[in-house]
Formats: C-alpha cells, structure tokens, sequence
C-alpha cells in the first residue's frame, strides 16, 4: 500500500466494522473461557499451554452468529472454532 488513503479503501472495501454490545462481550467471554478449556484438552501436547485470544473468541462468536466459516491460519483458532463446530478455510 502506498499511502493511508489506498490502505483506508482497502479496509473499507473488504472489511465492516462490528459495533458490539455488553452482552456480546459477555458471549465473547464464554467463548474465550471454554475456547481455553478446550486447548488444555488437546491431545496435542504443543497446544495444551495455548490460550485462545479475545480476537480469536471475538471472530468465533461472529462466525457464529453470522453463521460464516471462519478464514485463517492460526493453528489455536482453527482447533477451538472446529471443535465448535464451526468451519475453518485454510
């Protein structure tokens, strides 16, 4: 990106900022604590230390509610969201 305009036209072009509610972040708070809970339950030792974001449980409880899959690479949020049910691409 060149310059702030060009970078402002792309968020605005891909990207909607969610405006969201106490109660939201109350479910978002849910998502973390068992997103968390579901990690220290991994077989896989390497994940058992991880924690899941806020911004992480903050996408879940969008693609949730949205009813979208979720696009990523993070290997955390792809295990907690598909453990929830929720479809990973990438």
């Amino acid at each position: 990106m060149k310059n702030l305009d060009e970078v402002v036209t792309f968020l605005t072009t891909y990207f909607k900022v969610v405006d969201l509610g106490y109660r939201d972040l109350v479910e978002i708070v849910i998502i973390k604590a068992r997103g968390d809970e579901i990690l220290r339950n991994c077989s896989d030792a390497s994940m058992k230390s991880r924690r899941l974001s806020l911004t992480d449980a903050s996408l879940i409880y969008l693609a949730t509610k949205r009813r979208v899959p979720i696009v990523t690479g993070n290997k955390d949020l792809s295990y907690v969201a598909r453990s929830m049910g929720i479809e990973v691409l990438w």
